[in-house]
């Protein structure tokens, strides 16, 4: 098994990827398997990589890394855990890293502190999984399962008191960096997603497998099924439209980090590691 990451080019004019360049991701003497790719700080990049080790007590651990595009390097982060934390997310004031770990049949949320190395769990008693932070670092919006123990639900998670609120039906969020936040969920039957606005809110139609990040007011970043295929596409809230880019040789998407933005998605660079 083989990991890479794809830097392309969204042609939106011509509706096409342009292939950057290619990097074969390290696997020195164990199997490792990178995923949850998402943008870090200092124009690195976040993953967590999996490790089969000879360990028969630990067969199977994960570590949270950076990745470094230009140096071509992988480095850990330190913790103080030995859980496997799992799909980081680095909150935008470079301080914290809100991560997945499972125990039992949870998912729950932790957050490490980077200048410390502290993992703080935030425990609830249903599955938590963070998304995203909002702007400014202080919540997190966060999927898990409503009351029923059927459907997902967007919650929101104080940083400071660790406080877990339920926010909106859907999942896999992501907010607005825009006052008074849109916030955009995926439904739980994959079929569609919803924006809320305050009070309003408007549905799309389509099969949303993940949101990666608001380009502008009016613009999504999305990864979306096309047959047995998945695809990046950049959804248009005003109109509905979804334009999405064929990534079948890329193989499947394990996570996207939009580097340069400007403003200008055609001008960006979208990357994402892959299993080949």
């Amino acid at each position: 098994m083989n990991n890479s990451i794809w830097v392309v080019k969204l042609d939106q004019a011509a509706a096409r990827l342009g292939v950057e360049s290619k990097w074969s991701l390290p696997n020195e003497e164990n199997r490792k398997t990178y995923a949850g790719l998402t943008c870090a700080q200092q124009e690195k990049l976040g993953a967590h990589v999996s490790i089969i080790s000879g360990d028969a007590k630990r067969p199977l651990r994960t570590e949270i890394v950076t990745l470094d595009l230009k140096t071509k390097t992988v480095a850990p982060i330190k913790y103080e855990s030995a859980a496997n934390l799992l799909w980081p997310l680095w909150s935008p004031n470079g301080q914290f890293i809100a991560a997945t770990v499972h125990s039992g049949d949870l998912d729950s949320a932790v957050v490490v502190e980077l200048a410390t190395g502290r993992v703080r769990l935030l425990s609830s008693e249903r599955s938590v999984s963070p998304h995203s932070w909002q702007a400014g670092s202080a919540r997190i919006l966060a999927t898990s399962i409503d009351s029923s123990g059927k459907q997902w639900e967007t919650v929101s998670i104080d940083l400071e008191s660790g406080s877990i609120s339920p926010l909106l039906k859907g999942g896999r969020p992501i907010s607005s960096v825009s006052l008074p936040p849109k916030i955009a969920v995926v439904s739980g039957d994959l079929d569609g997603l919803t924006i809320y606005e305050g009070k309003r809110s408007v549905r799309l139609k389509g099969e949303f497998r993940e949101l990666i990040q608001w380009v502008d007011e009016s613009t999504i970043l999305a990864i979306v099924s096309i047959g047995s295929r998945n695809r990046l596409a950049i959804v248009n809230t005003q109109n509905g439209i979804t334009r999405s880019f064929d990534t079948s040789e890329f193989g499947e998407i394990n996570g996207v980090c939009v580097l340069g933005h400007e403003g200008n998605l055609s001008e960006s660079k979208g990357l994402g590691p892959n299993n080949e």
